[in-house]
This record gives structure tokens, C-alpha cells and sequence, in this order.
């Protein structure tokens, strides 16, 4: 049986991988963050498009644990990460929830 993992906030995960680029005690904290990362592109020839298409069309957004919200503060998004029982979490609270 494992240990519940508990949301304190949301990232957002690039729908083609797993880096996060945003992340926060709200939707609104982790898209804003996101959109930082901007201009986004999309289509054929690279056009770029507006943070909202970008949002519905490139990332995921996921509740997540506040020690991976702190990790990503710490460390950007680059890392390894899990999800468990829905909510993103750091691979040393996934292990010890096992």
C-alpha cells in the first residue's frame, strides 16, 4: 500500500517529453511561468502562436507535490520526475511511497 501523495500546487509538463516549464501554487503560478519561456511555434513553417494556443496545445498541466514545485525553483525543469495517483512528484517521495 502506498503512502498518499498530496498536491500543494501545479506544473506544466511539454506534452512531446517530460521537462517542466512552469510551476506554482496555482494554474495561473505555473502558466505564468510558462509563458515566460516564450514566444511558442507551432504549424509547418514555425509561425509562432499565441501563449493560449500554445497552453491548450503543448502542455499538460499537473497537480504537484510542493518538495517538486521547490525542485524546479531550485533546479529548473530539466529533472527527473513521477507521477503517482495523478499528482507530480520528486523520485525520492515516488520511492518512498512504494
Amino acid at each position: 500500500m502506498s503512502n498518499k501523495i498530496k498536491a500543494a500546487g501545479y506544473i506544466t509538463q511539454d506534452n512531446d517529453g517530460s521537462a517542466i516549464y512552469g510551476a506554482g501554487l496555482t494554474e495561473a503560478e505555473a502558466w505564468a511561468e510558462t509563458a515566460e519561456a516564450g514566444p511558442f511555434f507551432g504549424g509547418g513553417a514555425g509561425d509562432t502562436i499565441t501563449n493560449q494556443e500554445a497552453f491548450d496545445t503543448q502542455f499538460d498541466i499537473w497537480p504537484a507535490t510542493q518538495a517538486l514545485i521547490d525542485l524546479v525553483k531550485e533546479r529548473g525543469g530539466s529533472i527527473s520526475w513521477y507521477h503517482l495517483d495523478g499528482v507530480a512528484c520528486t523520485d525520492e517521495e515516488y520511492e518512498a511511497a512504494q
